[in-house]
């Protein structure tokens, strides 16, 4: 919850270490309204850049409400391979159809990262896309 604050630069999120890249770190982001992503920006540390990037969505809210959990989709046309980079990167997620980029909650799964101990940090996170009615 609040992994961000945007209105402070030096907040990061860190994700913790995995050497034996066994396991996927996940991020999840809920909207809490329906919304039509079209765009992931993310800005990593460099060094600690996530190497493979999937993204899933959820019509559904990704916490837990009576016992029912989301069920994740995979976006298959937005697997992403960042740059080891300090820089913003932009991720176009528009070569899903609409009703695939429909959701509640993304959620970004990080399989590698450039860092010898698997872990990622970043520093700032933007989603973009319409709300629905």
């Amino acid at each position: 919850m609040n992994a961000l604050d945007n209105d402070n630069e030096s907040s990061c999120w860190n994700s913790d270490g995995d050497a034996d890249g066994d396991t996927a770190i996940s991020f999840i982001v809920s909207f809490h309204r329906s919304v039509t992503v079209k765009e992931l920006r993310i800005q990593f540390q460099g060094g600690f850049v996530a190497e493979e990037c999937t993204l899933f969505v959820a019509s559904s809210p990704g916490s837990e409400k009576g016992g029912v959990k989301a069920e994740w989709k995979e976006l298959e046309d937005s697997f992403m391979e960042p740059e080891d980079s300090n820089e913003m990167q932009c991720f176009d997620l528009t070569e899903e159809s609409e009703n695939d980029r429909l959701c509640d909650s993304l959620k970004i799964e990080f399989r590698s990262s450039t860092d010898f101990y698997g872990r990622v940090t970043i520093y700032k996170l933007e989603v973009w896309g319409d709300q629905t009615q």
